[in-house]
């Protein structure tokens, strides 16, 4: 699916199977149903450059970030999905 909007929207965009293969560079990443949101936020901490992370989750989206404990460099948001009512989608910025 990812890489036919890639295709069909003409982005400039990778869709990695295993991110451990290689060194992340990116600005922007997206995840879903991809690991928890703690895995996901330690991941993100070896990118060196500031970026973003877009991550997909459902109604619980504000009881999973109470539960961790965020540095200095990072914000979030929480946007309702367009999709599913209950859905909510994350938008972390990392500086």
């Amino acid at each position: 699916f990812l890489k036919k909007v890639i295709r069909l929207l003409d982005l400039k965009a990778e869709v990695d199977n295993n991110i451990y293969d290689k060194p992340i560079s990116a600005d922007i990443f997206v995840c879903r149903a991809f690991k928890k949101l703690e895995e996901i936020l330690k991941i993100s901490r070896e990118i060196k450059k500031p970026h973003k992370i877009l991550i997909l989750k459902g109604k619980n989206a504000q009881e999973e970030i109470n539960r961790l404990s965020l540095d200095s460099n990072y914000s979030y948001k929480i946007e309702k999905s367009i999709t599913d009512i209950d859905s909510k989608i994350i938008i972390f910025e990392v500086i």
